[in-house]
């Protein structure tokens, strides 16, 4: 019996001297990384740490059910690449706010410029993106940027349905700007997207969110784990820009027949038909690519034939619908040969800040020049 209770108390101590030599090293462990944390979490605020994102898509925008993804509202941080660092600013709505429009009435002609991260003002700050730019030029009307990145041409014309359409006013403008993977975009399954069926296009909601309420807390309310995440999101970044350099794009048409180009077509007549309904002007700006503007790599011999491709689809569609349409690619390279500056960044190849002041410059002439036809 006597053996039987010492037996017991040995596998007691047992346990007890398991459970001490794990768990409290444990939480000595969870202490002094915790300690570590708050300190390096003080020392990133009082040093000046700035709070900053890779990811555009997770760092400002939410999952929208109507649109698929849509800005935060009232938002405000640094988008930063080894390219830029640009401070972005959302509206109440969402959307990018616009500078420059202190003392422009309401009542008078608005410009709806609509497209994905080109408009939204992808690594540009405050003042430098297109639209702001036009606010000051064209002093006779409103510009108003809704730009959302990733967003195709179908999500383009739910928002214009949506929330555009109801408000606008006679001689306004509604604005697309259109670059080639619009035509992608437009049947990319995980959002907002179309599809052919029997021959007609038929709109598929496919919301799904992309991100964690808990990382997207974290990283927007403690320093310390922002700067990880923008080390990793960094890294990650790099990683994808080598794959994508070995994976250029290949020469192709695009069939008139397949869902890209019905799609398109058929989004674009449902913006002219219902601009021409509401008494309002609708056109077009194609944005040109980086191999158009001479600023694309030398080894991507098959990228200029694929973008060639979508620009002799997009004309194709444009022409037989009567739609009116900017070509940006004259005054960007005029541009470029005036000022002898690159307008595209080199490896996102969105606009840097000159490519924005060109865009403006270009729009702002062809409004002027075709004001004074109308």
């Amino acid at each position: 019996m006597r053996n039987t209770v010492l037996t017991e108390e040995c596998r007691e101590n047992r346990k007890s001297s398991f459970r001490n030599s794990f768990l409290f090293p444990l939480l000595a462990i969870m202490i002094a990384v915790t300690i570590t944390a708050t300190g390096l979490e003080i020392i990133l605020r009082l040093a000046g740490y700035s709070p900053g994102n890779v990811n555009p898509l997770k760092a400002f925008h939410n999952v929208d059910p109507l649109l698929g993804i849509r800005g935060k509202k009232n938002y405000a941080s640094h988008f930063r690449r080894p390219e830029f660092d640009a401070f972005i600013v959302h509206n109440e709505r969402g959307f990018r706010k616009q500078e420059f429009l202190a003392g422009k009435s309401d009542t008078i002609p608005s410009i709806h410029a609509l497209g994905d991260s080109f408009t939204w003002g992808w690594g540009v700050s405050q003042g430098e993106v297109f639209t702001d730019r036009l606010n000051k030029a064209l002093k006779d009307y409103r510009v108003e940027n809704y730009g959302i990145n990733s967003a195709g041409t179908v999500i383009e014309y739910v928002l214009f349905a949506s929330e555009i359409k109801p408000a606008v006013k006679p001689g306004d403008v509604v604005l697309l700007m259109l670059f080639n993977n619009d035509f992608t975009d437009n049947v990319t399954e995980n959002r907002v997207h179309a599809k052919l069926s029997d021959g007609n296009v038929i709109p598929v909601n496919a919301v799904k969110n992309f991100k964690s309420p808990v990382w997207d807390y974290l990283e927007n309310n403690f320093y310390l784990y922002n700067l990880i995440a923008y080390k990793i999101d960094t890294y990650q970044l790099v990683r994808k820009r080598r794959k994508r350099e070995i994976d250029d794009a290949n020469a192709k048409t695009v069939d008139p027949s397949g869902a890209q180009y019905r799609i398109m077509q058929h989004y674009l007549k449902l913006f002219r038909d219902d601009c021409s309904a509401s008494g309002v002007r609708f056109m077009v700006a194609y944005i040109p690519a980086q191999s158009e503007l001479g600023e694309s790599d030398r080894h991507k011999p098959n990228k200029r034939a694929g973008e060639q491709a979508y620009r002799t689809a997009f004309n194709s569609i444009t022409s037989s619908l009567g739609v009116e349409t900017i070509d940006l690619l004259p005054q960007l390279l005029d541009y470029k040969k005036r000022s002898n500056k690159m307008i595209t960044f080199p490896h996102d190849e969105h606009w840097s800040p000159d490519g924005h002041q060109a865009v403006a410059e270009a729009i702002a002439l062809y409004m002027k020049e075709t004001r004074q036809s109308r």
